[in-house]
């Protein structure tokens, strides 16, 4: 072997040994920066989002499912537990299987059956979760408000948008899922297996989702957004489906 194979061959060790030892840096420099965050559980996709968002950098959070471990909930710095909601992680609380003093109810007062019906739905929870976490760790709790504060302005620039919107009876909605009722703000809501009403008495009228055996027959399939079906952020749903109801009203 001569001088410059050997050369190139070390050379590329070297380059290889170089790459290893900055992956397993900034493998550690994440496992050390990820320790100085709080770690929150929370029960469902709602407030695993509201609580990235105020939380930002200051916070890993964990959606509880049934592979959660319990020690790793007990472990935590804080657990969110969504009230008006049935999780996986409202039944461990009922078994006695995580500690109470760790949990944060949120929801109790909501007078809003879904959380797509109005944006006020989510106010009370920012405001409970933002508080919590200025608590536990006091000396980010400005950071805390900072998210808080632009995360409201964010919703309240939305809810203009949808007082903005204005009815028109003469748009049906044919749907399955009751939680989309709240539409009925703007349009008329109908069941596919409703009887009682005509496709003639509704010019326009619109399939959301895919419905089997009825999309045949109406004018047009449209889609409502969920965080429960959909990989968006509450936001982004929101936003969304404000698009697809004003392109139905235009």
């Amino acid at each position: 072997m001569n001088d410059q194979k050997r050369n190139i061959i070390l050379s590329s060790f070297i380059l290889v040994l170089a790459l290893i030892l900055a992956i397993i840096n900034t493998n550690r420099e994440k496992k050390i920066k990820d320790a100085s965050k709080l770690k929150v559980y929370v029960s469902n996709k709602l407030v695993f989002d509201l609580t990235e968002n105020i939380g930002g950098s200051k916070v890993k959070t964990y959606l509880v499912d049934k592979n959660t471990n319990t020690l790793d909930l007990n472990n935590s710095d804080l657990i969110i537990n969504d009230f008006s909601d049935d999780t996986y992680l409202s039944s461990l609380n009922k078994d006695n299987k995580i500690n109470n003093s760790k949990i944060l109810e949120v929801g109790k007062d909501n007078k809003y059956k879904y959380y797509y019906e109005n944006v006020s739905y989510v106010k009370p929870y920012l405001k409970e979760i933002n508080k919590e976490l200025g608590r536990i760790d006091a000396k980010s709790k400005s950071y805390y408000s900072e998210g808080l504060n632009y995360y409201l302005k964010k919703l309240n620039e939305i809810d203009k948008k949808y007082n903005s919107l204005k009815e028109d009876s003469n748009i049906g909605i044919l749907t399955m899922d009751d939680s989309l009722n709240y539409l009925n703000k703007w349009f008329i809501i109908r069941k596919p297996y409703m009887s009682n009403y005509s496709v003639k008495d509704m010019p326009k009228y619109f399939v959301i989702r895919d419905i089997d055996n009825y999309t045949l027959n109406f004018t047009k399939i449209v889609k409502i957004y969920t965080l429960e079906k959909d990989n968006l952020t509450y936001l982004d749903i929101m936003e969304r489906n404000y698009e697809t109801i004003k392109s139905l009203l235009d």
